[in-house]
């Protein structure tokens, strides 16, 4: 799905109370989109098909609305991945 015009990212969850318990979370840049158009795209009709011997239950799908997006700049990546590597060379 990544190489679709509308996809914006996804994340994959585990709930760590819960090892057969997961979170797939999409976020695409149009709600319409995914309902007339993603969630009919051949590749995930063996996912759909599959779901019943796959899954514990049945698969609930909700909707939420962002209300707000924070991410670390690309500086602040490198900063902090410089610190790391100091804290690792200095504890050798």
């Amino acid at each position: 799905m990544r190489h679709e015009e509308m996809f914006v990212d996804a994340a994959l969850h585990a709930d760590p109370a819960d090892e057969n318990r997961f979170m797939l979370h999409e976020t695409w840049q149009s709600h319409e989109d995914v309902l007339t158009v993603q969630l009919a795209r051949p590749y995930r009709a063996a996912w759909h098909e599959a779901q019943p011997e796959l899954l514990a239950g049945e698969r609930k799908i909700s909707m939420w609305q962002k209300l707000r997006d924070d991410r670390a700049c690309a500086d602040d990546i490198q900063r902090k991945q410089n610190v790391q590597e100091e804290w690792h060379t200095r504890s050798r």
